[in-house]
């Protein structure tokens, strides 16, 4: 009894650092297009994922290549994932980031867990919706706090710029949404593609990146292969692409879902924070309450989620 005692306690604790692991690395995600500004959403978005994709095109061709055998309709599905899941997802991130700051990106994104539930149980109707209301709020009255006193407020000033920065971080967001809750049921359908489907989705991935730029780069420019750019690929494509997907498979294997989702602040308050460290800034006090108010609506939302016994 003891031992086994022992042993979920060990599981639980390799889970939870697993988690935070992940979702800190995913967090540097954001600083990336601050540190590379010079370059556009498209250049990093196919340095992330070009390194991404070649890493997974090696597992698949070595670890595992049962995958090859699979039939067309999973490449096509792993394909149509890369597309929105990760190129396009991460160009509106990234655009985001540069027109109207990291750490208001970085807030909007951080609403994933509350979005997710929201689609998650407009499909299967799993809770009473008003629980949502108050974590909805303060989300939305963080963000606000932000958007008016946070250290980026006179970036956020510029006008249109600004605009279609939001635009690209609630695009975003919309996306992800969709791909979690999308992920998540195809692969209880298809549990014979879930140990080859990163490969996969990686090395869709891959081709998305090649054929983009393949348009990019006769019509714009040969991105200028600077050392930045190609230390700043490397890092998000294997560290918080290639290396983050591995921690967080760890982590919802030994956490159970509820405590895995909520880790996804970690990833919201890294974004926030690095970004504020590159600048050389310190978060004023209301930023820091804003912050609060997000992490705050974020737990809520979730622990509001785990009444799936009771009915609508």
């Amino acid at each position: 009894m003891t031992r086994a005692i022992n042993t979920t306690t060990k599981n639980f604790n390799l889970g939870l650092f697993y988690g935070l692991g992940a979702n800190i690395l995913w967090g540097v995600g954001f600083l990336i297009p601050k540190w590379l500004s010079k370059h556009s959403a498209l250049e990093l978005t196919a340095g992330r994922y070009g390194v991404y994709g070649a890493v997974s095109l090696v597992l698949l061709l070595t670890v595992d290549r049962r995958a090859l055998k699979l039939p067309l309709f999973f490449w096509r599905q792993a394909l149509l994932y890369a597309v929105l899941g990760n190129v396009i997802y991460y160009a509106l991130l990234a655009l985001g980031v540069q027109w109207a700051g990291g750490s208001i990106t970085a807030l909007i994104i951080g609403g994933l867990p509350i979005t997710l539930a929201l689609y998650g149980n407009y499909l299967n109707r799993e809770f009473p919706f008003s629980k949502l209301i108050v974590p909805l709020l303060l989300l939305g009255l963080g963000i606000v706090m932000l958007h008016f006193f946070g250290s980026e407020s006179k970036t956020l000033e510029l006008g249109n710029q600004v605009v279609w920065g939001l635009v690209a971080a609630f695009s975003g967001l919309a996306i992800w949404t969709w791909f979690g809750v999308s992920n998540a049921n195809f692969l209880k359908k298809h549990p014979e593609v879930r140990p080859h489907w990163a490969s996969m989705v990686g090395v869709g991935t891959l081709l998305c990146v090649v054929v983009g730029m393949g348009f990019y780069v006769p019509l714009v420019r040969v991105p200028d292969l600077n050392a930045s750019y190609i230390v700043g690929s490397l890092i998000a494509g294997v560290l918080t692409s290639s290396v983050a997907v591995w921690m967080w498979n760890k982590a919802s294997h030994l956490l159970p879902v509820s405590v895995a989702a909520q880790l996804i602040v970690a990833e919201t308050l890294t974004g926030v924070f690095c970004v504020l460290a590159l600048e050389g800034k310190f978060p004023n006090w209301l930023e820091g309450i804003g912050v609060a108010v997000v992490v705050v609506g974020v737990l809520m939302g979730l622990r509001a989620t785990r009444a799936r016994s009771e009915s609508v």
